[in-house]
């Protein structure tokens, strides 16, 4: 009698929990709407898209005189198409790569400026609105997604638009946050809009920014004092706004190495000593880490690697780091963006748990000539049931346990590995062919683009 109790308050518990969990949904669910419903009346907001930039300003631009000095708005190509085939027989038909194997053609895009008149910036992700207070699907992040107005309008009630008659531009999505994020996704935008970054009184960057934000637009020439931080309550009305919807996460075009080393490398004469070897640690990390980094760190320092933590040095001490070295091997992690400034045939091996193989780092190697090598351990404790679902989708990006659980390196088998990568034979077919040639950047070196060099004249 006391175990059939016991087993009904337990069932009454478990439904007690759920009727609590699922009233709390319900309540934050209609507060969000409520907000959501007070900005959109306050701010004046127009549900929908402008789906097409091009389309809206030439429409915008036929209601005004032809010889206004600052239009609504113009927009001129920086990048044509490129498209990128890589041949690697190592993926081919392999299930746990499958997203490796996206990546044996993919297509850099065009890449568009766009110059923007009173419009607005709204949010912690900085969403570009258009005067009549729609907003522009090109420049909103996350692309491809499906857009809640709630996420967006659901959280604070945003105060009345604060004007600034300067001239602005965005490096800010919801993910700049993050070293990687932020030196494919955000950083690029400046490659595109270099012609203008001088004029600009102000840019706007992620809130509560990190030190690798100030250090690489330090180095770019950007102070302090000419950023804005996209704070959750942000809602400006810019008089000039210059925005791209460039984004080299998964298709880095090669012109984009180029623009990394021309900007960061070029400038501090560096005297590369060959033979350096370098491994790349997550001992300061909080998760997807080897639990037996000790035992890794002492096999890689006999084989002359030094171990470093990234975690430790400047944005600017990172890239030396990378460009002088010509044997990196590491745990996948966000430091690896730093291969934007690896030299050409530079040798990469990148450690993955088999529960998260991702083809960033691998993308980013292929567009820049980079010999690039991988090595799959095993994570340690993984729930059974867990494992059962991987088991079927071994890259579910949706199951962060897997994704973040610590692994074990097999010493010797990480040993031998490295070994064959360094003296050349584990070299395997790894070709990448850029069918169109004179991409916009392919003069990077020599100056930039042509069009940027005779506006500098002018």
């Amino acid at each position: 009698m006391a175990v059939y109790a016991s087993r009904h308050a337990t069932i009454a518990h478990r439904l007690f929990r759920m009727i609590r969990s699922s009233l709390s949904a319900i309540k934050r669910k209609v507060a969000a709407l409520a907000t959501m419903a007070c900005n959109i009346a306050s701010m004046n907001i127009r549900v929908g898209f402008i789906d097409s930039i091009e389309r809206w300003i030439d429409t915008e631009n036929l209601k005004n005189l032809p010889f206004d000095c600052h239009p609504i708005g113009w927009y001129k190509t920086f990048a044509v198409e490129s498209q990128i085939f890589n041949l690697d027989n190592r993926v081919f038909n392999l299930r746990e790569f499958r997203l490796f194997n996206e990546i044996r053609w993919c297509l850099s895009r065009e890449v568009k400026i766009y110059y923007l008149a009173d419009s607005y910036i709204v949010g912690q992700t900085a969403i570009v609105m258009s005067p009549d207070r729609r907003i522009f699907k090109q420049l909103t992040y996350p692309i491809g997604r499906i857009w809640r107005y709630e996420e967006f309008l659901g959280k604070v009630l945003f105060p009345a638009a604060s004007s600034r008659s300067g001239w602005y531009t965005s490096l800010t999505c919801p993910t700049s946050y993050n070293f990687f994020h932020w030196m494919l996704e955000c950083l690029p935008r400046l490659a595109a809009l270099e012609q203008y970054v001088s004029l600009l009184d102000g840019i706007i960057v992620p809130s509560n920014p990190r030190s690798f934000h100030f250090e690489s637009l330090a180095a770019l020439g950007i102070g302090a004092d000419r950023l804005v931080e996209a704070s959750p309550k942000l809602h400006l009305k810019i008089k000039h706004l210059f925005a791209t919807d460039y984004s080299a996460r998964d298709n880095p075009a090669p012109w984009l190495h180029a623009w990394y080393k021309d900007k960061f490398i070029r400038p501090l004469n560096l005297k590369v000593k060959p033979g350096r070897k370098i491994y790349i640690s997550r001992t300061d990390a909080s998760h997807r880490k080897a639990s037996n980094s000790e035992e890794v760190h002492a096999m890689v320092s006999a084989l002359g690697f030094e171990v470093i933590a990234l975690s430790r040095l400047s944005f600017i001490e990172q890239a030396k780091l990378f460009y002088t070295s010509d044997v990196i091997v590491g745990e996948h992690g966000a430091g690896f963006a730093n291969v934007v400034f690896c030299r050409e045939s530079t040798k990469i091996i990148e450690i993955f748990s088999v529960f998260w193989i991702a083809p960033s780092c691998y993308a980013i190697a292929r567009s820049a000539g980079l010999e690039y090598h991988f090595h799959v351990v095993e994570p340690l404790d993984i729930r059974s049931a867990a494992a059962e679902k991987i088991a079927a989708a071994p890259i579910d990006k949706t199951l962060d346990e897997c994704q973040s659980a610590e692994y074990s390196v097999d010493v010797d088998n990480l040993r031998r590995k490295i070994q064959t990568v360094i003296d050349g034979e584990g070299a395997v077919e790894q070709k990448t062919v850029h069918p169109i040639a004179g991409n916009h950047f392919t003069a990077v070196r020599e100056g930039t683009c042509k069009e940027i060099e005779h506006a500098r004249e002018h």
